[in-house]
């Protein structure tokens, strides 16, 4: 279930996503979206079809969706996804405190 992302967090993960569309080709993408849900939600609705077994599924994560020109993505970059990697950035995301 996502909820609305702590205005604390929200500067934070603008700046890393920003950083990581820059290292993904496209220093300005045209939007960034985020949602705050629980890291197994994030990353079944990135990366559909990928298991990962950490005990992490349970615990808070943000969903980070993006649209740019993302040249330096590869195929490899992401499992079993359909949707074309060099407009669409999806990233899941582990939410940690600074003190973590």
């Amino acid at each position: 279930m996502a909820s609305a992302i702590p205005a604390s967090a929200g500067n934070r993960l603008r700046a890393f996503m920003l950083r990581w569309a820059e290292l993904a080709g496209d220093a300005h993408p045209e939007w960034v979206r985020a949602v705050a849900t629980s890291i197994g939600e994030a990353r079944r609705a990135a990366t559909p079809g990928n298991v990962v077994y950490d005990g992490l599924d349970g615990e808070p994560g943000y969903l980070v969706t993006m649209k740019g020109s993302f040249t330096r993505l590869t195929d490899s970059s992401l499992i079993d996804r359909d949707v074309p990697l060099d407009r669409y950035g999806p990233v899941s995301l582990l939410a940690v405190s600074k003190e973590s």
